[in-house]
């Protein structure tokens, strides 16, 4: 079901009004007829046109049903339209859908000097990809990688991805030979400064045991920019709790 404009539904309806006439009543007097509101559209037309549906407010399927020369084709043309929209905003990519601002400064990859560990420790799924040295990944190529790792974990029923990062910072560019000055360059891409030791990516599924997983991680490697390590939930909490118990002994 999709919702069309009212002032222009209203437009169609007067359209029908004029080409179609008006209609009769169960008394025979002339009735005007009814005009079309923002009321949903639906693909399937009825082919009947009885004395209960006579009374229900009329959609344009209901006008497109009856004799409606005028108004059939802008009608169809409508909801073109509206299925154009709908299918772009469905079929979105890695971009941020209320940026803050359209163009920015270019920056540097994040280091952590405080001490900070976050986003190291694995948090959804039990595998994971660690990058070893900070760097500015794209969102093309996190699209791919999510790809390929949605193809190779679809025999996996119930399996789960978790993207850890996410492209919010706009990237611009100039074309080739162009003279300095004239403001900044256009829109090229959208990427994500990612600092060392960050996790990127979580697998999770039952049934899928530490050599798949193993082996679906190494296919992806190669589609990184920069070196990984695989990361086992089971080692990482062994990690955690051998270090919480370091200082017990030691006291």
């Amino acid at each position: 079901m999709l919702s069309l404009h009212r002032p222009l539904l209203q437009r169609l309806g007067s359209l029908w009004a004029r080409s179609a006439g008006s209609t009769k009543d169960a008394a025979g007097n002339l009735a005007p007829p009814m005009p079309l509101g923002a009321r949903s559209l639906s693909l399937v037309a009825p082919r009947t046109w009885n004395s209960a549906c006579r009374t229900a407010p009329r959609t344009p399927s209901s006008f497109l049903a009856t004799r409606s020369p005028v108004t059939a084709p802008l009608t169809w043309a409508v909801l073109r339209m509206s299925l154009n929209m709908a299918q772009k905003r469905t079929n979105t990519t890695l971009q941020p859908r209320k940026p803050r601002s359209r163009k920015a400064h270019k920056g540097r990859v994040p280091v952590r000097t405080g001490g900070s560990q976050k986003g190291t420790f694995m948090a959804f799924g039990d595998y994971g990809l660690r990058i070893k040295h900070g760097a500015r990944l794209t969102a093309r190529q996190l699209e791919t990688i999510l790809a390929d790792l949605k193809r190779r974990l679809k025999e996996f029923k119930g399996s789960q991805i978790w993207l850890r990062v996410y492209p919010t910072i706009p990237v611009t560019s100039k074309g080739n030979e162009v003279r300095m000055g004239k403001g900044k360059g256009d829109l090229e891409y959208w990427c994500c400064r990612v600092p060392k030791d960050k996790i990127v990516f979580e697998i999770a599924g039952p049934g899928l045991r530490p050599e798949i997983a193993k082996t679906i991680l190494q296919s992806i490697r190669y589609k990184m920019p920069v070196k990984t390590a695989i990361v086992y939930r089971a080692e990482e909490e062994a990690k955690l709790v051998a270090q919480s118990s370091v200082p017990e002994t030691q006291a």
